[in-house]
């Protein structure tokens, strides 16, 4: 052991004793030489080590699965939202949560919380507005008859020999009198004041629909199922305060009694781009993610997609309709889901990675090695077919076993030597 230190010894000083009774100039010589020689072995170990500048891999056969992945929410059809026809307090309900109920099955019972004068008043509003409905109609009528006789008056007029020659075509000419202008326009004012009277018909019977619904909600009621279903979202109880469906100033409105849920059906609404709804079409299938509900997917089917789209400053959109085909109990109304469209499956076809395409001069490339300068490349012009999840169809540019780069290594930039050379 003692020699062996004194080896090392010998080799560590000896250059050092060497150095020091060498001159100022051999000394300064001797340094820049080092470092020169060192620069040089830092380069040549760089190159060495530094990692390939891109990754290959070959073109080959492969199946591409194509999808469009979108969020949206879970809609329930067949939901009847059930409200109390009178504004008062709850004294019997029969029902529960869960509950199935025929057509016309009592849910509950309502009582009044209207005094007398309320109920009066609200009746004789009614009252009103029928007198007005019925006074509409009857000038309605009337309007309908000065129609008619103008109408008849105008068009004997039209088609005597003055107004309208042998060959039953209009004498222009003649109809530019006095006489006809004034029998014309005599029948289209008429038929304008009938067709006037129609809107005013309408007003009085949306009033009569009002004013007896405000009517009813003073009066106590028993209310029953208006379909066969199963009862959902009940909010009453006995002694539970209850009011008829309004909507505020706000747009928020009055909670529902109750829902009942007939015949109903989970669907999902999903919102396309211009770019996805043309792959989008009824029958494809898809894969469904609840977020509330984590490690299981749900199947589905396309059934609907709309024609015509939504725009929504200036982001047009497309509803497309899922449809659950394996629904549980844990899915509800309004959940949050992430669906995967499967647009197109292909098998065997030639493809390669999608890093590996490239665009270029407006169109798409792959790039292969330089066989003459492994650092360099050269963009051979492809057509493509499908893009898939990860792979690309490749229809024309490149064979099957062709070598091309996948993706470019982050060392492909030379590096730097020891003193930045």
């Amino acid at each position: 052991m003692h020699k062996v230190f004194a080896f090392i010894k010998l080799w560590i000083f000896r250059p050092w004793n060497w150095f020091k009774k060498l001159s100022i100039k051999r000394k300064i010589i001797t340094i820049f030489v080092l470092i020169i020689a060192i620069s040089v072995a830092s380069q040549v170990i760089s190159t060495l080590t530094k990692p390939a500048p891109y990754t290959t891999e070959k073109v080959r056969l492969s199946n591409i699965t194509e999808s469009v992945t979108e969020s949206g929410n879970i809609s329930t059809s067949g939901l009847i939202e059930v409200y109390s026809p009178s504004n008062g307090v709850i004294t019997e309900s029969y029902v529960e949560n869960g509950m199935a109920v025929e057509d016309g099955e009592k849910l509950f019972v309502v009582k009044s919380s209207a005094t007398e004068q309320e109920e009066k008043a609200a009746q004789a509003n009614y009252l009103a507005a029928v007198n007005s409905l019925n006074t509409a109609q009857a000038s309605a009528n009337t309007l309908r008859a000065s129609m008619y006789g103008s109408w008849e008056t105008f068009r004997n007029l039209a088609t005597n020999s003055t107004y309208e020659k042998g060959d039953d075509t209009p004498n222009e000419d003649n109809r530019k009198a006095t006489e006809f202008q004034v029998a014309q326009d005599t029948w289209l004012a008429s038929e304008k004041e009938y067709k006037d009277q129609q809107t005013t018909i309408a007003q009085a019977q949306a009033a009569v629909a009002s004013t007896h619904a405000l009517f009813m909600a003073t009066q106590d009621a028993t209310v029953t199922a208006p379909a066969s279903g199963v009862v959902t979202n009940l909010s009453l109880t006995r002694g539970s305060i209850v009011s008829i469906k309004t909507v505020s100033l706000t747009g928020e409105n009055t909670k529902p009694s109750l829902i009942l849920m007939s015949d109903y059906q989970n669907e999902i609404v999903v919102k396309l781009s211009e770019t996805d709804v043309s792959k989008v079409m009824p029958g494809q299938k898809a894969t469904i993610s609840i977020s509330a509900i984590p490690n299981k997917e749900y199947n589905g089917r396309v059934e609907r997609v709309d024609s015509v789209g939504t725009d929504v400053q200036g982001v047009v959109t497309y509803n497309s309709y899922v449809s659950l085909l394996d629904a549980d109990t844990k899915i509800k109304q309004g959940m949050t889901v992430d669906v995967d469209i499967t647009t197109e499956e292909l098998k065997n076809v030639l493809s390669v990675s999608n890093s590996s395409v490239k665009p270029y001069q407006g169109g798409r490339a792959v790039r292969i090695p330089d066989k003459s300068k492994p650092e360099k490349f050269k963009y051979v012009p492809v057509v493509i077919g499908i893009r898939g999840d990860e792979k690309t169809q490749i229809l024309k540019g490149v064979s099957e076993g062709q070598e091309v780069i996948k993706t470019l290594s982050n060392e492909s930039i030379q590096r730097p030597g020891l003193f930045g050379n």
